[in-house]
């Protein structure tokens, strides 16, 4: 009989080796495996699981081994779900099948991560138990896929899809599609790299084809959903059409998409998160082709110096100061970073003007730059446009809406001083300049009038103090 004080102890991997689980059947309810070593390119066939990691403070025990071994609620739903109740079950999960506390052996293995997922038999991803309405939710999906392509490939009517919607199988997605495994970094790239992928939750299994054909489905007729319900989740503050396109599968960034590049998917990938800040960087790697060893997995490494190198490599290999532009600064961006390093581990309050709308000031320029000061300076070289004289209050990405409305007072102050608040043309410039020249195509022949009525109104509200002049 095993003792329950005996600590599981790993043995060393060999090089190109890995572990495995076998999984005995259900006899009974504790989960009994053994974990073996197996070659990468020569190992038998096994599920690779792709699940959020959760509570760590909630370990409930399983046997490896004949040792006890605690994992988290999450990996157990996991491994009893995946569990055969007649024959073993060849499986792989990080947190077992990784030695976590050898930081050697964990930057090795996560080298191979990518690799480990792709040549699996399939993946199985674990949402977590039922909860929510969640068998509600997998069955509006797998109808929303079905319906999605008629037998000649080509989208039905609006009308049918609303009837396959209302609000209570809509909620239930809503919970469904805001699960903590859609937040992770990590199962992008386990996602992107398997062959073949099925989602459990509960009791229901679905084709992960299935739940990014009804998210694609969600997608193109957003407006529709938005029509139809108008409510907005109360965990995010995000409206149910958002959440239906853009959130669950809907954000992960699709395989043609990875073409654009390094930077593009750190973009993408922004507002997924890691415990370890630096895997925001590592959690990527396996899918990106043709990255130099130096952006390879190393925990022994500072974030400061993850970071930085990513801004070298990416100025070094695009000639272009895109990298630099997304170091938007809020109160959580580390201290030790230069300015000009973006903080990965934190969601940016705000996306970069070249990501939003395309900017490009100098196209086909290539960037002359150098660094000094043990990578603590960057010197690039710049064209002098001209003499910045005067500017507004500091407008902060963190600020309260009474902070851009005295902004907004502030800069038409200003106009006023200069003797440009009665000149038609720059109230224009001004309300032009609000809106970074993007203005909405609605509003291209009244822009002036509807940005000064929004403002009038958000004044009366927020600071009704303030006088409101005729122009407003």
């Amino acid at each position: 009989m095993a003792s329950s004080n005996k600590v599981f102890q790993y043995q060393e991997l060999p090089p190109g080796q890995f572990r495995l689980l076998r999984v005995y059947p259900k006899t009974i309810s504790m989960i009994s495996c053994d974990m073996f070593h197996a070659p990468l390119n020569n190992a038998p066939p096994y599920i690779a699981i792709s699940y959020a990691w959760g509570d760590p403070r909630v370990t409930p025990a399983i046997k490896v081994n004949t040792v006890q071994f605690p994992v988290t609620t999450s990996l157990y739903g996991a491994l009893d779900a995946l569990r055969s109740s007649r024959e073993p079950v060849m499986l792989w999960a990080d947190a077992l099948c990784i030695n976590q506390q050898d930081l050697g052996e964990r930057s090795s293995q996560v080298k191979e991560m990518s690799r480990i997922y792709a040549n699996a038999a399939s993946v199985a991803v674990w949402l977590g138990p039922e909860a929510n309405g969640s068998a509600l939710a997998v069955r509006l999906l797998e109808s929303v896929a079905n319906w999605s392509y008629d037998q000649h490939g080509h989208m039905k009517k609006e009308k049918q899809l609303a009837h396959l919607l209302n609000y209570r199988k809509v909620a239930a997605l809503i919970s469904l599609f805001e699960r903590a495994y859609f937040g992770r970094l990590w199962v992008v790239q386990e996602i992107l790299s398997a062959a073949t992928v099925d989602v459990y939750c509960g009791s229901s299994t679905l084709p992960w084809k299935m739940y990014k054909d009804a998210s694609n489905v969600f997608r193109q007729y957003e407006g529709l959903i938005a029509r139809s319900f108008t409510d907005t989740s109360q965990a995010t503050q995000r409206s149910f059409s958002v959440i239906l396109a853009w959130c669950g599968p809907g954000s992960f960034p699709d395989p043609e998409g990875l073409k654009r590049g390094f930077l593009w998917i750190l973009r993408t990938c922004r507002e997924k998160l890691a415990s370890d800040p630096r895997d925001k960087v590592f959690g990527i790697l396996g899918v990106c082709s043709g990255l130099p060893t130096e952006l390879s997995p190393e925990y022994t490494r500072p974030v400061r110096e993850v970071y930085l190198d990513v801004v070298d490599y990416l100025l070094a290999t695009t000639k272009r100061l895109d990298v630099v532009c997304e170091a938007t600064r809020n109160p959580d961006t580390a201290t030790d970073l230069p300015s000009w390093v973006p903080d990965w581990s934190h969601p940016p309050l705000t996306s970069s003007l070249g990501l939003s709308y395309n900017f490009d000031a100098t196209p086909g320029t290539q960037v002359q730059y150098a660094f000094s000061d043990e990578r603590r300076r960057l010197t690039i070289s710049a064209l002098r446009l001209g003499t910045i004289k005067d500017h507004s209050v500091p407008v902060s990405t963190v600020c309260r809406p009474d902070d851009f409305l005295m902004g907004f007072t502030h800069l038409r102050a200003m106009f006023a001083r200069r003797g440009l608040a009665g000149r038609g043309a720059a109230h224009q410039a001004l309300c032009n300049a609000l809106c970074l020249g993007q203005v909405p195509h609605k509003y291209k022949s009244g822009w002036r009038a509807s940005c000064y009525e929004a403002f009038s109104l958000m004044l009366q509200e927020h600071l009704p103090d303030i006088q409101v002049d005729e122009e407003l």
